[in-house]
């Protein structure tokens, strides 16, 4: 009888840890499309976010369509990219036969994607006017269509009103198509097409394209290269803090967040002699910036932050690292450099190597000022010991990349050091605090009252988000930085 209850317990056991280890595979199995669903859902509301929509059901209506677009969509290409590998391995070494077969797989694929598109914007056309549905349209696109017109306008001032009619026709047929794309690749090279077919019509109508960008680059910098007058604040993110540290993604995401800019890093460094920079490679620094105009974005300053865990006092190769970051500023014309002194540095912890860090930065300061580039420094000091470390440099290339959390996590006033440190000792802002809350939650901080003391100062400029993520879902990038940056624009651009 015991050797009878032994075996029930066993087998009771065995079956619910069957159960239970089936149970977690089919969550595994489950979690890439819940994945894919939050994707979907985020990217869809922040769409119909744009449309001003007050009917809080309609907008969910709105929402639920265009997610079902996505998905239709990726069925689509998924199908299509599966059968056009099925057919490559069939056809083996024969490229005529593989070409043919993904020609005609394609061609399949696009008529399913053409009904999908008609469906759709019947659809919306229900829920939406014809200004809304232009808006989804340019929200599934990155708003390339516009970015590209205005470049053709900056280009070529003198267009007549029948050439830029027939650009702005292709952009839009170009638009249609790269709405049904897979991926931003796809998107983006719908655009590329079209553009090659406006090159052709306007160099047709004997516009020299080459000259025209060459003298584009050549003219004045204009308000679009500054702080326009009617948006003294830009915001921005880092690069590395999107989880995107020296990617071409992390303008994408730049993008998809909803920001101005983006800081750019140089870098890890570890124990190197200097940063490992791809930037310093002529072909992907050109893919940097290409990306930056496709998706009308700014590099708002580069990033040092490998000192944030290293010695900027003690390092022996800090000149090279300071030369290499300040060569990549010019490169890729970006005036304004984010140097933290980190955890063995600054002053504020290591007050012995206060004079160590001076001379490093008088140093620093006239390589950047002989550049024509600032170099914006991070330190805990307070805010009158920041006055007087500057003082002490006697550089006007060297200032301040203040950041709100250093006063706020140390108990300082936060509205009284900006009144200490001035408009002018200030080159840019890390509008952040520690992670947990939202800056819109954070009780440590009124956004609001940031804004009348920097307007009142009359400073202005960029304001680089770097953390203030939730403890709901601190990994979810977009999510977290795309609530900042729509609080802090709400606050900085409002006017």
């Amino acid at each position: 009888m015991k050797r009878q209850m032994k075996m029930l317990v066993v087998s009771i056991v065995l079956i619910t840890i069957s159960v239970e280890s089936a149970s977690q595979e089919s969550k595994t199995a489950e979690d890439p499309e819940a994945a894919y669903t939050k994707v979907i859902n985020q990217r869809a509301q922040k769409i119909v976010d744009t449309l001003g929509i007050s009917d809080i059901e309609k907008a969910k209506r709105v929402r639920d369509i265009i997610v079902g677009q996505y998905r239709s969509l990726r069925n689509v290409h998924d199908r299509r990219d599966a059968l056009i590998k099925d057919a490559k391995e069939k056809a083996g070494e024969d490229k005529s036969a593989a070409e043919a077969a993904e020609k005609e797989i394609r061609d399949k694929a696009k008529a399913q994607q053409d009904k999908l598109h008609k469906e759709y914007l019947k659809n919306l056309s229900v829920e939406l006017t014809p200004e809304q549905i232009d808006k989804v349209k340019d929200g599934m696109t990155y708003g390339v269509l516009q970015v590209t017109y205005n470049q053709y306008l900056a280009m070529l001032p003198d267009l007549t009103d029948q050439q830029k009619e027939k650009i702005m026709a292709l952009l839009i047929e170009a638009r249609e198509n790269a709405m049904d794309g897979g991926s931003s690749e796809e998107k983006h090279n719908w655009f590329r097409k079209y553009r090659g077919k406006i090159n052709n019509y306007l160099s047709a109508a004997g516009y020299d394209l080459k000259k025209a960008e060459q003298d584009l680059r050549q003219r004045p910098k204009t308000a679009s290269a500054q702080v326009p007058p009617k948006q003294r604040y830009k915001i921005g993110v880092c690069d590395w803090m999107i989880g995107k540290r020296q990617k071409l993604g992390a303008f994408e995401r730049t993008k998809e967040i909803g920001a101005d800019g983006i800081e750019v890093d140089m870098g890890s460094l570890g124990d190197s002699e200097t940063f490992a920079n791809a930037l310093a490679d002529p072909a992907v620094r050109k893919q940097f910036l290409d990306k930056a105009k496709e998706f009308d974005l700014e590099i708002c300053s580069i990033a040092m932050s490998g000192f944030y865990a290293q010695s900027f006092a003690e390092r022996p190769t800090v000149p090279r690292m300071v030369k290499d970051c300040i060569d990549t500023m010019k490169l890729m014309n970006v005036k304004v450099a984010f140097l933290p002194l980190g955890v063995r540095s600054d002053p504020a912890k290591h007050p012995e190597l206060r004079s160590a860090v001076v001379e490093r930065l008088k140093a620093a300061g006239a390589q950047a000022q002989k550049a024509g580039v600032t170099i914006g420094v991070e330190t805990e000091l307070p805010a009158d010991e920041q006055v007087k470390l500057l003082d002490d440099i006697g550089s006007p290339a060297i200032k301040l990349y203040y950041n709100f959390s250093n006063a706020l996590q140390n108990g300082r006033d936060l509205y009284k050091e900006l009144q200490i440190l001035g408009k002018d000792r200030i080159c840019q802002i890390h509008c952040t605090d520690q992670d947990g809350v939202w800056l819109q939650d954070d009780p440590k901080i009124d956004v609001p009252k940031v804004k009348q003391m920097l307007a009142d100062m009359g400073w202005s400029g960029w304001l680089v988000i770097e953390r203030s993520r939730s403890a709901k879902n601190s990994r979810d990038v977009v999510w977290n930085f795309g609530a900042n940056t729509k609080y802090l624009k709400s606050i900085f651009q409002a006017d």
